[in-house]
């Protein structure tokens, strides 16, 4: 009786459909928008330091794995530079690795990474820290530019 009482006193109805032609969106069909983008050089961590804050940005990272510890090195490489850089995955919801593995079937390889640039969590000096959001994919072609959105 309780439950009839509530459902005719919140006056709850069902929700409006979708029009016909609007299907789901998911994170991964809306495309990012690209706002600039940035070569990879010598002056790359400077800048991200001083500018990039908080934005998100894709980078292509060579990922280095060694079994089974994981990560052994990150590198962002560019035509004449290679930066190692250190991941923070912590805002991940599984491994980095379980991540990778769909797009990585040996090591090394350079995928893109969604992220931001610092560290979610800071223990001891400061290195250059790419904050992991999602892993978007292999890398075709030759890298050389982070993008930021």
């Amino acid at each position: 009786m309780f439950a009839l009482v509530m459902l005719v006193g919140c006056g709850s109805r069902a929700p409006a459909p979708p029009p016909e032609d609007a299907g789901p969106m998911t994170t991964e069909e809306r495309p990012a928008t690209v706002t600039g983008e940035r070569p990879i050089d010598d002056a790359l961590i400077a800048w991200l330091d001083a500018e990039a804050g908080r934005r998100t940005l894709q980078m292509p990272v060579e990922v280095h794995q060694a079994v089974p510890s994981g990560v052994e090195r990150a590198v962002l490489r560019g035509r004449e530079t290679a930066i190692d850089i250190e991941l923070d995955t912590t805002t991940l919801s599984m491994t980095f690795e379980m991540h990778l593995e769909p797009h990585c079937p040996a090591s090394p390889c350079t995928v893109w990474i969604e992220g931001t640039w610092g560290s979610t969590l800071s223990f001891g000096p400061p290195a250059p820290t790419l904050t992991v959001r999602k892993v978007l994919g292999p890398v075709e072609g030759e890298p050389g530019l982070i993008r930021l959105l």
